[in-house]
């Protein structure tokens, strides 16, 4: 399934839902997505986990991390809540650090959110028209 899901794409996916691999699933795309997220800003950070708790911008950063990996369980779980707030937040935040002079970059991450986001949404309400995931 590329990034743009036709509607074969999406109807293929919720036919064959249950006996897809975790890789072939849009919404875990999506969850592995914000991981690799988190994980590098964690690494680019360049603080420690204990630097994180005692520097006032490391905890604010651990929160955010945080908040992103909580998006990332309930969108496992299907929730289609929890793509739309995650998309908004992230996208709010490349607009932030382009807003503030941050590389041109930002719009490759946010578009790639977008896209992800999308293509989730729409088999997550697919399966719940058919009723094939609860």
């Amino acid at each position: 399934m590329g990034f743009f899901a036709t509607k074969n794409d999406i109807d293929e996916e919720v036919a064959s839902y249950q006996k897809l691999t975790f890789f072939k699933k849009s919404k875990n795309i999506l969850v592995v997505f914000i991981i690799v997220l988190v994980l590098i800003t964690f690494y680019i950070s360049g603080l420690t986990v204990s630097d994180m708790i005692l520097v006032p911008e490391g905890s604010a950063l651990i929160i955010a991390m945080a908040i992103n990996l909580i998006f990332a369980f309930f969108i496992y779980l299907n929730h289609r809540w929890a793509m739309i707030a995650f998309c908004l937040l992230f996208v709010g935040d490349k607009i932030m650090f382009l807003l503030g002079g941050a590389s041109p970059s930002q719009i490759i991450w946010a578009a790639l959110a977008i896209m992800l986001t999308i293509s989730s949404i729409r088999v997550a309400s697919q399966l719940k028209k058919t009723k094939h995931y609860k």
